[in-house]
């Protein structure tokens, strides 16, 4: 995205893409294929593909509330809560939020875009895109 030839245009719709993509990502079906993936890489360099145990703490509650939460127990869980959906979503948060600041300068000036497709448009289309 740093070539010189993009345009500010082409940016915003690759990091639209990049931003749907990584959505379609955060789901339990994708979390499997990397764990498979992780699996076969960790098998062919000879080293143990297992999730550590995670000892519990236990904690003193003093109040009693209507529902408490309870640990994750399983690590696989625990990983895919605690650490695949949370880089993720911090991934696409910070995609949208630093880039949102382009978004509106493209939308207002995207007429400018197609210069040489003015002279086909009528007045309403004119005045919809400006």
């Amino acid at each position: 995205m740093q070539n010189p030839t993009f345009s500010i245009h082409t940016v915003i719709e690759n990091l639209e893409i990049i931003t749907r993509e990584l959505e379609n990502r955060r789901t339990d079906v994708y979390f499997e294929t990397i764990i498979t993936s992780a699996r076969q890489i960790a098998t062919g360099i000879k080293v143990d593909a297992i999730f550590p145990e995670i000892r519990q703490r236990l904690k003193k509650m003093n109040v009693e509330y209507e529902g408490s939460d309870e640990p994750l127990n399983d690590p696989k869980q625990n990983f895919k809560v605690y650490f695949f959906f949370s880089v993720l979503d911090t991934t696409i948060s910070s995609v949208k939020a630093r880039f949102l600041q382009l978004k509106q300068p493209n939308e207002d000036f995207k007429v400018l875009l197609n210069i040489s497709k003015l002279k086909e448009w009528n007045n309403d289309d004119l005045l919809k895109h400006c």
